[in-house]
């Protein structure tokens, strides 16, 4: 617990040195960012100033023209449009010394004089020569208050408003040699303030590196730490999960050790128990009589075992002939009541028969009460119904001796059928017990 309170007090001072670094790290980033802005402009105003210089150069030649005189000539910064005016047209002359048969203007050069104390010359620090007895003459004031100027002498001022000494005033000319000049100048100062520039910028991405390093040490170490306190968290939920496991099995242990207590206790009392028992066993083998004694006693009783047997076995043959005859007996008495059904239907159908000639007996005694007086026909004819009567009471009569016959037939037979059902669970109650001896004896 101690080590990873200390890793969080570590994880907490870790984290906020990631967000000063993080802080810091969006600083330099937001300084390398406007040192590479600044630097990308001034390298793309450079350019530009480059290309049209280059594009100028080009341009005059390809007219087979010699140097001008401006192409030579730097102005002081704010003296662009003075020098501009005091070059006038002249400022495109090539200088040098005129070819022998050309036409047009050139700067020859000539014996330059003193320049005035505060001549333009002093503010051009770069001029081909023979633009120098141009410049040494040529005043240059802030504005132009009316001086006098004596012979040959110029004045000028700082926006390009000219003035001779023969009364000569020039304004507004030069206006393009004068953004020329200016495009020198600037392209000067970009070109001397460029490394200063790029080694801001490289100050700048050398700061934001090793902010990042710092930063990506940090995390490296914070991720470690990090790593310490799971690992140490998860060293102590795995030692509490042992501790756990540990108490667990000690109170496992606590409780086998109680059933091994208890069960040694319960095997005291068997064995106890048990060493009672085997000296009743001794004893009670102590008491029994001469081995000799017990093998007779043996043959004896194997020989009342083979007698049961054989009586066993005489009884099962007679309860097997008592089926038998119960199955002959069964069907016989089958026969019988089929029998008996039989003669009750044909005593039925007599008696049926019987009803109906008593009652046409009947209907001729009245036809013969009614018909006495008629021929002897009709006596014969009912002298033949009154045989046919006889006949069917006597058929009647039959059929009930043997209905009768039958019945006692069958009584019989349900009399012999009980007596042999009494038979046959006597022998199989004799089996039985001679079955259940056989197995004790055995």
């Amino acid at each position: 617990a101690a080590a990873i309170a200390s890793a969080e007090a570590e994880l907490a001072t870790l984290t906020s040195q990631r967000e000063a670094l993080s802080a810091e790290r969006d600083s330099a980033g937001n300084a390398l960012a406007q040192a590479r802005a600044e630097l990308s402009g001034v390298e793309r105003e450079a350019d530009a100033l480059a290309r049209d210089k280059a594009a100028r150069e080009k341009a005059r030649a390809a007219k087979g023209l010699g140097q001008s005189a401006i192409a030579g000539t730097r102005a002081a910064p704010g003296y662009e449009r003075a020098l501009a005016a005091v070059l006038g047209r002249d400022a495109t002359a090539p200088v040098g010394a005129a070819p022998a048969n050309a036409e047009g203007r050139f700067w020859t050069g000539a014996q330059a004089p003193t320049p005035l104390p505060d001549s333009l010359a002093h503010h051009v620090p770069q001029c081909p020569p023979e633009l120098t007895a141009r410049l040494a003459l040529v005043r240059v004031s802030d504005s132009d208050d009316g001086q006098v100027l004596q012979p040959g002498e110029w004045l000028v001022t700082k926006v390009g408003r000219l003035r001779r000494w023969d009364g000569f005033v020039a304004r507004g000319e030069g206006s393009a040699e004068a953004a020329a000049l200016e495009a020198e100048n600037r392209l000067s100062e970009l070109e001397a303030i460029l490394p200063e520039r790029q080694a801001a910028v490289s100050a700048a991405l050398a700061a934001l590196e090793g902010v990042q390093m710092r930063l990506g040490a940090i995390s490296v170490h914070l991720g470690a730490v990090q790593k310490s306190i799971t690992q140490a968290a998860d060293s102590e939920r795995a030692a509490l999960r042992a501790l756990d496991a540990a108490e667990a099995a000690r109170a496992r242990l606590e409780q086998r050790k109680a059933e091994i207590s208890r069960t040694q206790a319960d095997l005291a009392d068997q064995r106890e128990a048990a060493q009672g028992e085997l000296s009743a066993a001794e004893d009670k083998r102590n008491t029994l009589p001469d081995p000799a004694a017990g093998r007779a006693a043996l043959e004896a009783a194997r020989a009342r075992n083979d007698a049961a047997r054989t009586a066993l076995q005489a009884a099962t043959a007679a309860a097997a002939s008592l089926d038998q005859n119960i199955a002959v007996g069964k069907e016989r008495l089958t026969g019988i009541r089929g029998d008996i059904r039989a003669w009750q239907a044909r005593a039925g159908d007599a008696a049926k028969r019987l009803a109906e000639m008593t009652g046409r007996r009947e209907e001729l005694d009245t036809e013969r009460a009614i018909s006495a007086a008629k021929p002897k026909g009709l006596i014969a004819e009912l002298e033949q119904g009154e045989s046919i009567r006889t006949r069917l009471a006597t058929d009647l009569g039959a059929a009930e001796s043997a209905l009768s016959t039958a019945e006692t037939a069958s009584k019989q037979a349900d009399s012999a059928l009980s007596s042999a059902n009494e038979a046959l669970a006597t022998a199989r109650e004799s089996r039985a017990g001679a079955t259940a001896r056989a197995e004790n004896e055995d």
